[in-house]
């Protein structure tokens, strides 16, 4: 084989070695599940006029929510406009960390000894930046929806 013969093989090398990154660029892309994922996306893009109105309806109600978060456990302070607890409440949130938002978790929110106060478990504590859409209902059949985004870091030297 002369020498200009072993040239022509160079492309094909280059070639290969290019696809070889690019296999591996998008493995590592898509390993960690950090891509974005919006459950029923196309339902809620057709039902955007009802969301507007439910966030309306939200906002007229003039409820205060306050959220922390201490060991991977969430605390919800809610109250009405005037400051006072809200009788017969039931809270629930869809929480994710915003790196990680294809692995949502469902909280379902336990009244406290202290009134107007709940709390419930993050099942997969991370550090970094969260979105909690929380949804609640009142005794009369008031609804409250409020998006909140914490960023909540490790206490307390725990692992």
């Amino acid at each position: 084989m002369t020498t200009n013969q072993k040239w022509r093989f160079v492309p094909v090398v280059f070639i290969g070695a290019n696809m070889l990154i690019v296999a591996i660029t998008v493995y590592f892309a898509n390993a960690d599940g950090g891509y974005i994922v919006e459950p029923s996306y196309d339902e809620k893009a057709q039902n955007f006029e009802q969301t507007i109105r439910r966030d309306a309806a939200s906002r007229a109600l003039e409820w205060k929510l306050d959220l922390s978060e201490s060991a991977g456990v969430v605390q919800v302070d809610l109250r009405n406009s005037a400051g006072n607890v809200i009788d017969g409440v039931k809270l629930q949130a869809i929480a994710f960390h915003n790196a990680h938002a294809a692995s949502r978790q469902t909280l379902q929110f336990a009244p406290t000894a202290e009134p107007g106060k709940f709390t419930a478990k993050l099942a997969d504590f991370r550090e970094g930046l969260w979105t909690f859409r929380v949804e609640a209902s009142d005794a009369k059949g008031n609804q409250y929806t409020t998006t909140l985004e914490r960023k909540l870091v490790r206490t307390g030297g725990g692992a």
